[in-house]
């Protein structure tokens, strides 16, 4: 690292420090002077004007453009010792290229990222590949100019650069995992699943905590994902998800312990009343164990799909009335089913009810008390719930209700 350079973070945040002082890169009075800088610093060897007009400026007139171009090159001339570069920083253009030139280097997280991904690919030595990666990954903090993310050539590089990110990190990841590096593998998966918290990172977070025998911790990542997917997207967890599960159930061994001890395990803490509530994994179980029953005693048990839709039973599109009416809904489940009863959440919109020991004649009285507990909310005529009832007899395993486990 050179002292006297102009060290430029883009990833995460766009900030510049020359001489221990942030320099001022706040051009309100255009954004176009600020994508420029932008570009000179991304391409410290220069950029063509050809290059610098299709990013600013697209497919505007070219004539328009060019003198657009001009302008705004010339005000961020001015603008540069203003906002604390070195006094003899200016923008040259010889050729058709212009680049940024001071006596001060300039020192970019985003080259210096690029250097390492390079380094990586190239190298040979697996240990040297694992520290490149490494070292790239420590450098991608967040998304390449998250503050223009709806330009076209920023939305391209942050295409670009997160690619590179995702090939290092699972190369680093599966590294660790054959290494026994456990908690460096939770480490790097966390500060991942932080920026991109849809694409499931958290698997690997939870691999991690397996192996360090932490299931208590694991558990809780778990359903706080599931809740994540489930508020956010509207999506039951995925296969890859119920694997670690899984995994979570057939690793965790209790010690040998008193039938006491074991029986305050298995009681719920806290007696509540109303129907129990549950995880999907965990509904998914009680659902087949109900259904073998079922079938050996003959006893007359329901599966309800509750869907909350729109007056004109069309899916409702406002998240917020969404979730407004799920959590009335649960509460309305609460009051109207038994104790015996199970229920879960399978998406923003749908729930599902196990009904156990109960009649078909019957199961009108229950969806009649649900829509009186929230006749609140429904008279409004905003939302409606539609109920499909199934007998579990009748239902041959749970893939027939669109379960993949």
């Amino acid at each position: 690292m050179i002292h006297n350079a102009v060290q430029v973070k883009m990833l995460g945040r766009f900030t510049a420090v020359y001489g221990g002082q942030t320099l001022k890169l706040d051009f309100s009075s255009t954004t176009k002077m600020m994508q420029l800088l932008a570009l000179l610093l991304l391409y410290p060897h220069g950029i063509s004007r050809e290059k610098l007009l299709y990013s600013l400026y697209g497919s505007s007139e070219l004539a328009n453009s060019k003198n657009n171009l001009r302008v705004t090159v010339s005000r961020l001339r001015k603008a540069l010792g203003e906002a604390g570069f070195p006094l003899d920083s200016t923008i040259s253009v010889k050729n058709g290229i212009y680049c940024l030139e001071s006596s001060a280097a300039i020192e970019s997280d985003v080259s210096l990222f690029e250097t390492c991904v390079a380094g990586s690919q190239s190298a040979s030595d697996p240990q040297k590949r694992c520290r490149l990666c490494e070292k790239a990954c420590i450098v991608y903090v967040g998304e390449f100019l998250p503050d223009f993310s709806m330009e076209e050539w920023v939305m391209a590089e942050q295409v670009r650069l997160k690619k590179s990110y995702i090939s290092c990190l699972q190369e680093l990841l599966d590294a660790y995992r054959q290494l026994r590096e456990y908690d460096k593998m939770f480490q790097f998966s966390q500060a991942a699943a932080k920026m991109y918290p849809y694409d499931e990172w958290q698997a690997y977070q939870i691999d991690a905590l397996i192996a360090m025998n932490r299931y208590d911790d694991a558990m809780v990542l778990y359903d706080q994902t599931v809740s994540l997917y489930y508020d956010d997207l509207g999506i039951p967890p995925s296969e890859n998800m119920l694997c670690r599960l899984r995994a979570m159930s057939n690793s965790i061994h209790y010690e040998v312990t008193s039938v006491s001890d074991i029986l305050a395990g298995l009681n719920e803490r806290e007696v509540k009343q109303g129907a129990y509530y549950c995880n999907f994994p965990s509904f998914i179980d009680n659902f087949r164990m109900v259904q073998r029953l079922s079938e050996r005693d003959g006893r007359s048990c329901y599966l309800v799909i509750c869907t909350l839709v729109g007056k004109d039973k069309k899916p409702l599109g406002d998240e917020n009335l969404l979730h407004f009416s799920g959590s009335e809904l649960k509460l309305a489940f609460e009051k109207s089913l038994r104790r015996g009863d199970i229920y879960t959440k399978y998406s923003t919109s749908q729930y599902l009810l196990l009904l156990v020991g109960l009649k078909q004649e019957d199961t009108s009285v229950v969806t009649s008390r649900i829509n009186g507990n929230l006749a609140h909310i429904l008279d409004d005529k905003k939302i409606s719930i539609r109920y499909r009832l199934q007998p579990v007899s009748n239902v041959s395993s749970a893939s027939d209700c669109g379960w993949k486990v």
